[in-house]
Formats: structure tokens, C-alpha cells, sequence
């Protein structure tokens, strides 16, 4: 038996440098599919092109559950709520590097306000066809490195140097305002825009003291904002074309219930979280996809498809 693995070396060296190319392919493909889509078909629409993308355990967790006191107390307006945090990564280091790949194709990235006080996430795109010498320049992250090309910054091609200066923008869904107030200055998204409704809105002009970019938008009868309003005003107000929502849960609800959505990205991990996972009915009505792709990143699986409908 040793004798045969011995002997195997080389050839299972061989096939798992195949599968890394195969991967590297189709993330490529996929992305470029997304990306295709979302310049030629959608751009003469009155909103901008939605992905929505997520990941979930197998038994359709899409969080941990956070349970201990001192950190359900981050979230201080209701300081006995179970919080749940999506900077536990259910799926891989491939798969995230996908997540920025497809960053890198969108002219923004969308959470609400309650993802951005538990995990404040940078929103940016560090990962794909950056050098490793960028991404070490933001410190104290969790998320794994891309060293592909090293540190010699000047043998990355022009495009990528590109790609370092044109960033998505990060969105924030915050009605009243309130966790974007309790985060202040330790919020790492740059360039970030915020959407509230008008009475925030108005409160924070009158204070003077608030530095982010601010869309007031609709909402509707349980002061939840409108999402179809939120799109039109960040499309007509800052010129954005395509938009990828990440979460949390009941952001990504409010998009699919809506049906203000035109590609979905769903990757599966081979994790079973139990009580341990926070699970989220994403959707309260049906959407027709079109052709199911799929591919296998690590040991993720990950579903692609393009929305049939004309919203």
C-alpha cells in the first residue's frame, strides 16, 4: 500500500494542480458571466443590476450564533437579542476569493446596518488580482491573504493596479441611523453611503456632525426603508449601475421578497452548524431561475443563476 501512494506522487500532484487551474477557471467564467450580464442587459433600466450572494452551511445555517454575554451586548440596543456574526467563515478560502471577484465587477456592495455594527466589514476587494503587499496594508483581519503575485508591486499588470484604485462602494441600510452612530469613527468601510430614512436624515443635517454621504429614502408602513426607492436613489444620486447585497438575512429577504434581484450566487459548505447556526427564511415568494450552474470551489459548492423576470 505505501508502495502504490509512493509511487502515485507525482500524478496526484499533477491532478491537484489540474484542479487548482480548473477552479481558477471557472471562477473566472462565473464571474465574467455576472459581469456580462449586468453591463449589456440591465444598464438601461431605471435600477441598478442586484447580485445577491451568501453563504450557508448544509443544513441551511447562514451565521453563527453568537451566546456569550459580552458579545450580545455589541449590539446595545437590545442587549438580550441573539446576534449572529458572518465574520465566522461557513465557506472557504476559494470561495472567498470568489466573493471579491465578484466585488471587483460591482460598482457597490450592500449590507444593513446591523452585519456592519456586529462584524464591521471593510467592503472591499483585497483578494482577487491583488498583490499581497496591498492586502497587508489593512491590518487585524480575519479573512485569509491572496500572496499570489508577492510583494513586488511592480510586476502586478496595469489592470490590477486599476483595480486597487477603484474600489465598490460600500452601502449601508441604517433607518434611524443608530448603528452607524454607535460604531463613530472605528467604522473601517471607506467612502461609505449611508441610506435612512428623512427624519434621520434630517436630524443628523441639523447636528452638523455627521461625515458620511446620506441618501433619505421612502419607507414604508413599518419603517422599514423601501428597497425599490433605496436602488432608484443610489442610481440617480451617485451614479451607481450595479449593486451586490451580502447580507444580513433580512436585508437579502427584503430583496428576494421584492423581487429586486437579478442574479443570485448561493455557495454550500460542507458544515453542519446545528443550534449553533442562525437559519433565515430568505424568501417569502417564489422567483423563476434561469439555468442552474454550479460549481466546486475547495469543498464548496457554488449555485449561480440569472433571474427571469423584468422588474
Amino acid at each position: 500500500m505505501k508502495e502504490y501512494y509512493n509511487n502515485n506522487d507525482h500524478s496526484n500532484n499533477d491532478h491537484s494542480n489540474n484542479n487548482n487551474e480548473k477552479q481558477e477557471e471557472e471562477k473566472v467564467t462565473a464571474v465574467s458571466s455576472i459581469g456580462s450580464v449586468g453591463s449589456t442587459r440591465f444598464l438601461h433600466r431605471c435600477r441598478p443590476f442586484v447580485t445577491i450572494t451568501y453563504a450557508q452551511s448544509i443544513d441551511g445555517k447562514i451565521a453563527l450564533i453568537l451566546d456569550n454575554e459580552e458579545e450580545k451586548v455589541i449590539l446595545k440596543s437590545n442587549p438580550k437579542t441573539k446576534t449572529t456574526s458572518s465574520n465566522f467563515a461557513i465557506s472557504g478560502p476559494e470561495s472567498l476569493r470568489l466573493t471579491h471577484a465578484l466585488r471587483s465587477i460591482h460598482d457597490a456592495i450592500l449590507i444593513g446596518g446591523k452585519t456592519l455594527v456586529i462584524d464591521n466589514p471593510r467592503l472591499n476587494n483585497r483578494l482577487w488580482l491583488l498583490s499581497s503587499s496591498s492586502s497587508s496594508s489593512s491590518s487585524n483581519t480575519n479573512e485569509t491573504e491572496d500572496t499570489t503575485y508577492g510583494n513586488d508591486t511592480n510586476n502586478i499588470p496595469l489592470l490590477q493596479v486599476q483595480q486597487q484604485q477603484q474600489q465598490p462602494r460600500p452601502v449601508v441600510l441604517d433607518t434611524h441611523l443608530t448603528y452607524i452612530r454607535q460604531l463613530g469613527n472605528s467604522i473601517r468601510a471607506k467612502n461609505l453611503i449611508v441610506c435612512c430614512s428623512e427624519d434621520a436624515y434630517n436630524k443628523a443635517i441639523r447636528e452638523g456632525s455627521y461625515k458620511h454621504k446620506t441618501t433619505n429614502t421612502h419607507t414604508s408602513s413599518n419603517s422599514i426603508l423601501d428597497i425599490s426607492d433605496v436602488l432608484l436613489r443610489l442610481k440617480d444620486e451617485f451614479g451607481i449601475q450595479s449593486i451586490m447585497v451580502e447580507g444580513g438575512g433580512f436585508i437579502i429577504s427584503e430583496f428576494m421578497n421584492e423581487k429586486l434581484f437579478d442574479y443570485l450566487c448561493v455557495t454550500i459548505s460542507p458544515k453542519l452548524l446545528g443550534y449553533h447556526g442562525y437559519g433565515y427564511d430568505l424568501t417569502s415568494s417564489s422567483s423563476s431561475l434561469g439555468r442552474l450552474r454550479c460549481i466546486t470551489l475547495g469543498e464548496d459548492s457554488v449555485l449561480f443563476s440569472r433571474v427571469e423576470q423584468t422588474i
